[in-house]
């Protein structure tokens, strides 16, 4: 069976066709996966990876045929569904730090371009956020700070803008970034950060890909969303819906949904 994940979106694909592709894979069944540039390090147990050209969009969900493509629910559907190994597979010797690791995955994008309300970011970490958690545990954890900003190409429909992090970054020569370890190693984006967060036991993170992807690592994933009400809907979804309730399967992680800076900064043990 070939597989396709039409290029949805980051965390449809981690939550609705790897599971399903890698299902397929351990019943002997997978012939082939496609998907978006970037996605290779995702599927390597794929008999046969095909990267395409096609923009990962919100809008491509409505195409994918594959189980549990409606991610907003208190549930999955498991009857198609196994987890990839991740951390296994990608455990290293490289991205050994003499402290513990803390993954700090931040982004800051216009959020839904469709409503004015919400056409903003809304769920990020503030550089006053950041130079707070960089002060506070620089020295117990070895941080390491996710942004996609600086790659365009693995960017969807609503992509990144300048939060000024980088310029921050050049203010705590302890804290090492994703983009610094892939030129070091000569790494790729998303396998670089697969090898680190297969030797990571404590994340924080935001609603979206990058909190679905931390929680197939196992560890703590402190995951930041500021709730919203408007209307009769609770924004972000997630926090309406109950998806973070299932996260734990990915990859037995313990997961701890906060909704402001300072219980993020209580989750954290010095």
């Amino acid at each position: 069976m070939i597989v396709n994940s039409q290029s949805p979106e980051f965390g449809y694909e981690l939550i609705s066709t790897i599971p399903y592709a890698y299902y397929l894979h351990e019943k002997g069944w997978l012939t082939e996966t496609i998907s978006s540039i970037g996605s290779s390090p995702f599927y390597f147990f794929s008999p046969k990876h095909t990267e395409n050209n096609k923009k990962r969009s919100w809008y491509n969900v409505e195409k994918m045929n594959t189980p549990n493509k409606d991610i907003h629910k208190p549930a999955l559907d498991l009857d198609q569904f196994k987890v990839p190994p991740y951390r296994d597979h990608y455990k290293n010797d490289l991205f050994k730090f003499k402290k513990p690791t803390l993954i700090i995955y931040n982004r800051y994008n216009n959020e839904w371009p469709g409503n004015p309300e919400l056409n903003k970011p809304i769920n990020f970490f503030s550089i006053k956020f950041l130079r707070e958690l960089f002060d506070k545990f620089q020295d117990k954890y070895q941080i390491v700070y996710f942004n996609i900003d600086k790659s365009d190409e693995l960017q969807d429909n609503a992509p990144s803008i300048n939060l000024g992090d980088w310029e921050l970054l050049s203010d705590y020569p302890k804290i090492l970034n994703i983009y610094e370890l892939m030129s070091i190693y000569e790494l790729d984006y998303n396998t670089c950060q697969l090898m680190i967060m297969a030797n990571c036991e404590l994340f924080v993170t935001m609603n979206g890909g990058g909190s679905i992807l931390a929680s197939y690592f196992g560890g703590k994933n402190i995951i930041y969303t500021n709730k919203k009400n408007i209307g009769d809907r609770i924004y972000p979804r997630e926090n309406q819906t109950g998806d973070f309730g299932y996260y734990h399967l990915f990859g037995g992680s313990e997961i701890v949904n906060v909704h402001t800076y300072e219980n993020v900064l209580k989750e954290i043990k010095l």
